[in-house]
């Protein structure tokens, strides 16, 4: 899964928007993808659990929203 935003919302009406009309179509949009068990070379396990696309548009919008206000952290 490619870490890129599939929408960028402006407000919270859009928002709200975005989430009923992928509610109702049942999209796959808030659900997580597989889960990955990866063994290093060492024998070390990890899980590679990567975010739902809701999960990427969240934090991507929150980024861009905390650089138009001038947040940093």
């Amino acid at each position: 899964m490619a870490t890129q935003a599939k929408h960028i919302w402006h407000n919270a009406e859009q928002m709200h928007k975005v989430i009923e009309e992928e509610t109702e179509a049942n999209s796959g949009y808030f659900d997580q993808p597989a889960t990955k068990k990866v063994v290093m070379e060492d024998g070390k396990v990890y899980y590679e659990m990567p975010p739902s696309q809701w999960a990427v548009d969240v934090l991507i919008n929150e980024a861009r929203n905390n650089k138009a206000h001038g947040v940093s952290f």
